[in-house]
């Protein structure tokens, strides 16, 4: 039974991905705020993540006033879903995860910004 729970929760989530994703993409074409949309996609595949995954997000204390620098050295990939799904964020990751190939094109088309972590000229384009 919990094989099959995971099954459908798979199904489920890549089903959100592909239907998010698909819509931002084809409507990226014609929207003439693609920032807008691009992030409200980003924030709807979050907050599906978050669902799917009946996961439970608890913010200590007071949330930071825009703009600001949220540092976090994650533990998994679900930590990005569940810091999306709670703050208005533009993330920052390695370079590699450009060259992967399916989720480097969606990661890109998000917004992120890549660095690469082994030339340090290149970590000030982060901020």
């Amino acid at each position: 039974m919990r094989n099959l729970r995971a099954t459908f929760k798979l199904i489920l989530f890549v089903s959100a991905t592909l239907v998010l994703y698909g819509s931002w993409w084809l409507t990226s074409f014609f929207v003439p705020n693609k920032q807008y949309w691009r992030q409200l996609a980003f924030g709807l595949w979050a907050q599906s993540f978050v669902k799917i995954s009946a996961m439970k997000i608890e913010v200590i204390g007071t949330p930071p006033v825009s703009p600001f620098f949220l540092v976090s050295n994650h533990l998994s990939y679900t930590d990005i879903a569940a810091l999306r799904a709670t703050f208005q964020t533009v993330f920052v990751a390695k370079a590699e995860i450009n060259d992967w190939p399916i989720a480097g094109r969606i990661v890109r088309d998000m917004g992120v910004i890549f660095i690469d972590r082994q030339n340090r000229r290149d970590i000030p384009r982060a901020g």
